[in-house]
């Protein structure tokens, strides 16, 4: 059923728009056939009683600006329409620019504009029988009003052939003008600001608002609120259907290439020739994995977008001990073959170079890929997750705070032995299974073990859920894989442009020094970043609390030093420093471990008459000079430029920020600078067309081939802890011990009698 009726009384008609008539003839003016058939044709007692409104008589005079308009002249076309156009807005009513004469060339001679109330609805729409859409509101209304001009071969001139200033309704008043149709225009630079803050994750409403307020009032927009979301709405469907989601996301990252030549990306399909596993990477992220790239982190999660497929980052670590993301993974699902997928794209990405160590949440799938891929590659499993699962796997809260303590003890391998036999044996759990398998892992969760082992200080994967809800503030679980990758770079901008700011703190302002040792807390307060001196500064006040018990020096040349806490003299330290190379280790392994020096160590040289402290205690990864580009060999060029780019962008937007504040104070001063800006953004766009075209890409990506969106995928059923959000834990079944119900609703509670 065709239900598209009322055609001829939609806002539509009242967009500009040219109709030839079929029996238009060359030089030929017809004055007496400027209305519409409809005028003639429908007139009958049915069409006047539906939809029509009181009788009106437009017996106001001519205004002495109204009788000088059928002897106007004008140099085009254009200049004549723009005329009634600002007539029409004037005087109260819309228009619809009705009929275009051409010649037997093709050339317009004749043009005829009426009042959008002109003619009525014709009459097989209103009595169509089987009907069930409502009727559209009617706005036509049988009015004459009409301008028509031709083109005047003698006088080279468009002139006014007719004008019909009478309406047969009443005209809007000014603050009713503003819903007039044809006046109402989205101007090309609000639709690209409405785009802009629409990608950028605002609310469609708060852009309204923002429009609003921009020019003092709804009534001074120039078009509604509606106007603008159908411009948004028309930008973000378009061509989605025969384009599709994918291709366009495929097409944007292929895009980001020409002007991050660094960028880099991969994707697989399926069988279906669906998207199934797709990585990407910016230069950025490139770079910051040759500087930091010791410990990666990754994990898995859901309900990132609208397909539900396992979303992964890898995340690190930077000089500011802050978060920071290498690249970015949809993949097709969690399995082995798709983690080592992943791990071998990564690796590919960061031209071969191999993590110093890895932290994942112990799925197994990324543990069969780890073991695959990074061979030799020390792994931890996430302290957090372990004790999360021990809540739930052994219900004794006591045994859950010992044994989180001797996970985390930095302590020798005996001494862990001897105490978990003691905590198993002292609650009575050597026969639960999952303490038994826990226990076959304990080489990938163990302080003690891992302490040798260099893991910047991450125990969990927590930085990976930090920025997983850092990214939560850009996209949406609704959001296509374009807008999705779209926000995750808006999400970057705001991780880096920190970076930048802590770059700014470290080197331009100086913290207080007051310690004791002021001449090593003024050397380290000058290399390290704020970040880590506060580390160190820890260190430091805590090394007094240790005192040197014993000193002795080996057979093999080693000096020992043993430490005692000098309110505990159980807690000792032990410490060798090796004379050949002046190098100093602590049983303890922070430095190791963590990249920075421990109070024990700190006492020690303190005993050895230390005035400074070494210079290979300062790991360049944590110092203010980290990403100093010649002392790490191997990185590319492309940080360099984006500094530049950075700088000039900087400089661009302060002339910008002033010339606003200057244009914005008039009217003309205003439309002066606006159409100079236009003129200047379209000298740059053809700028940067020509220096593309005159540009190869070092390395171009491949063309892309059509690819077919994924289908919504379903999350793979992690094993869930009985705990809430806020922390508190689950009530259980007091008939079953189960979660989920309760007593009076378990499938093991006896029915009642007679049900």
């Amino acid at each position: 059923m065709d239900n598209r009726d009322d055609t001829d009384d939609r806002d539509d008609d009242e967009v500009n728009f040219d109709e030839e008539p079929k029996d238009a003839q060359e030089g030929a003016m017809d004055n007496s056939d400027d209305t519409d058939n409809t005028d003639d044709e429908v007139v009958g007692d049915d069409n006047e009683t539906e939809g029509a409104e009181e009788e009106f008589m437009d017996d106001e005079e001519a205004t002495e600006y109204e009788q000088q308009i059928p002897s106007m002249e004008f140099q085009t076309l254009e200049d004549a329409e723009k005329f009634y156009d600002s007539y029409a807005k004037a005087k109260g009513f819309s228009v619809r620019r009705r009929d275009l004469r051409r010649n037997r060339h093709g050339v317009a001679i004749g043009r005829t504009m009426v009042c959008s109330r002109e003619g009525t609805r014709d009459k097989v729409h209103i009595d169509k029988e089987g009907r069930t859409r409502q009727h559209r509101k009617m706005t036509r209304h049988y009015c004459k009003a009409s301008y028509t001009v031709r083109f005047d071969r003698n006088k080279k001139m468009w002139v006014v052939s007719k004008f019909e200033r009478k309406h047969s309704h009443r005209c809007c008043n000014e603050e009713e003008s503003q819903f007039l149709r044809s006046h109402r225009n989205v101007s090309e630079g609000d639709k690209a600001l409405a785009i802009g803050m629409r990608q950028s994750g605002i609310k469609q409403r708060n852009i309204v608002q923002f429009m609003k307020n921009k020019v003092g009032g709804y009534e001074n927009l120039g078009y509604t609120p509606k106007d603008l979301d159908n411009v948004v709405q028309q930008f973000r469907t378009v061509d989605d259907d025969l384009i599709g989601d994918v291709n366009r996301t495929l097409g944007y990252l292929q895009s980001k290439h020409t002007s991050d030549a660094g960028s880099f990306f991969k994707y697989t399909t399926n069988d279906e020739g669906e998207l199934g596993n797709l990585f990407w990477s910016d230069s950025t992220s490139r770079a910051d994995y040759h500087f930091f790239g010791d410990v990666l982190a990754f994990d898995a999660c859901y309900k990132r977008n609208r397909y539900n497929r396992p979303f992964v980052m890898m995340v690190g670590v930077n000089h500011h001990h802050r978060n920071i993301i290498y690249g970015f993974a949809q993949l097709d699902n969690e399995t082995i073959p798709n983690y080592v997928w992943l791990l071998n794209t990564f690796l590919e990405c960061m031209n071969s170079k191999m993590p110093t160590s890895v932290i994942t949440d112990g799925d197994k799938s990324m543990r069969g890929a780890i073991a695959t891929v990074l061979v030799g590659v020390p792994h931890r499993l996430c302290i957090w997750h372990i004790e999360t699962n021990a809540t739930t796997a052994v219900h004794n809260k006591e045994f859950v705070s010992a044994f989180t303590y001797l996970a985390k003890a930095r302590i020798s391998i005996e001494e862990f032995e001897r105490r978990w036999e003691h905590l198993i044996s002292q609650h009575g759990l050597s026969a639960n299974k999952w303490l038994q398998d826990l226990y076959a892992d304990k080489l990938l969760w163990a302080e003690a073990y891992l302490k040798d082992m260099y893991f910047g200080g991450l125990q969990s994967t927590s930085r990976c859920e930090s920025c997983n809800h850092w990214i939560n503030g850009y996209v949406g679980t609704q959001y296509s894989l374009q807008r999705f990758v779209q926000g995750i770079d808006e999400a970057l901008e705001g991780m880096r442009f920190t970076e930048v700011q802590d770059d700014y703190t470290s080197r331009h302002t100086r913290l207080v020094c007051k310690h004791a040792l002021r001449t090593w807390e003024m050397q380290a307060e000058s290399i390290y970043t704020h970040r880590t001196f506060a580390i160190f500064k820890s260190e430091l006040e805590n090394e007094a609390s240790y005192v040197l018990a014993e000193r002795r020096t080996e057979s093999d040349g080693t000096e020992t030093f043993i430490l005692k806490n000098y309110m505990n003299p159980d807690r000792i330290r032990r410490l060798t420093f090796t004379t050949s190379n002046q190098d100093l280790k602590c049983e303890c392994a922070l430095f190791e471990s963590k990249g920075f020096p421990c109070r024990h160590m700190l006492t020690v040289i303190k005993n050895m008459g230390y005035t400074a402290l070494p210079s290979s205690w300062f790991k360049l990864r944590w110092t203010q000079n980290a990403k100093t580009l010649n002392r790490h060999p191997g990185v590319g060029g492309d940080v360099g430029e984006k500094v530049g780019r950075l700088i000039r962008h900087g400089g661009l937007a302060l002339k910008c920020k002033r010339l606003c504040d200057i244009a914005c104070g008039s009217e003309s001063a205003f439309n002066h600078v606006s159409k100079t800006l236009d003129d200047l953004t379209q000298w740059a766009i053809e700028f940067a067309r020509e220096r593309t075209d005159n540009t190869t890409p070092a390395n171009p990506p491949a063309p892309l081939r059509s690819v077919k969106d994924p289908k919504i995928g379903k999350t793979k059923g992690t094993f869930k802890s009985a705990r809430t959000a806020s922390g508190k834990s689950l009530r259980k079944c007091s008939k079953c011990g189960k979660y989920g119900h309760f007593r009076p609703k378990c499938p093991k509670q006896s029915p009642k009698k007679g049900s």
